[in-house]
């Protein structure tokens, strides 16, 4: 039973830690790795608004396409994690719709704009509806890492309080082996190791000569049967003193020889 509740207990905690790693740690971790790299997506769209030549501009357009293909791979990859909850799917989703509108509105009209030499007209745009669409993903991002990192909190709670719960079931287990062990130990002594003194006593007595010992404990069980036997023995041997006859008793040599 100990060893069944004490898995049982470890199975519990395992799972919340589990689940833990796999529904938000893994999600977290993803979404702020995906909210970094839209930031450094759009650091490189305003260092390259601020390019004076077309190779600096260039230059910066590659790696933007990096950046925007590791974000698509992420957002992927967290999309088709079985392990998510549906909640938390629904939520990436949105941020994934925002993420496709705001990337093609950037990839499809401001950077044309910018590689055309158009900056006040990249501005306007960079500055309005693109801004407000990165605020909200910002907003959608940061809140359900949030919520993530609210339920990875719960689901250590969880854990610590299975571990509280078997830690006090081992305890109390314990405990209760240690009572029985107690209580056996004070029975078998009674039971066994007080009489065996005893007998042990009498025969030290009888070894002394002591005929008069008796030990009959009156009970049905081997220890009875032994101080059974044990009273039979000092009975017999009293039997046996009583029959043994005196050695004859031969006149003094001295006395037949003076008589002669």
């Amino acid at each position: 039973a100990t060893v069944v509740i004490g898995y049982r207990g470890l199975k519990s905690t395992d799972g919340h830690l589990e689940a833990m790693y796999r529904e938000h740690y893994v999600a977290s971790v993803g979404i702020a790795k995906i909210g970094s790299e839209i930031n450094a997506g759009r650091t490189m769209l305003v260092t390259m608004m601020a390019e004076t030549d077309r190779a600096g501009m260039d230059k910066q357009h590659q790696s933007l396409q990096a950046v925007t293909k590791e974000i698509n791979e992420d957002l992927e990859g967290l999309l088709k994690n079985k392990d998510m909850p549906q909640d938390m799917i629904d939520d990436l989703k949105g941020i994934n719709d925002l993420w496709i509108t705001f990337r093609d509105t950037r990839d499809n009209e401001l950077v044309p704009l910018i590689l055309s030499g158009n900056l006040e007209k990249a501005r306007e745009l960079g500055l309005g509806i693109q801004a407000e669409r990165y605020k909200k993903i910002r907003e959608l991002s940061d809140k359900l890492v949030e919520k993530e990192e609210g339920e990875g909190a719960d689901e250590i709670k969880r854990a610590d309080a299975e571990i509280a719960t078997t830690t006090a079931l081992f305890i109390g287990i314990g405990i209760i082996v240690s009572v029985i062990s107690v209580i056996l130990s004070i029975f078998l002594t009674r039971v066994i190791a007080t009489p065996l003194a005893e007998l042990s006593s009498a025969a030290e007595q009888i070894a002394k000569g002591d005929l008069t010992i008796e030990r009959d404990l009156g009970r049905m069980d081997e220890i009875g049967q032994l101080s059974g036997s044990f009273t039979s023995m000092v009975r017999n041997l009293r039997g046996m003193m009583k029959n043994l006859k005196p050695p004859p008793v031969f006149p003094c040599p001295c006395r037949l020889y003076g008589s002669v």
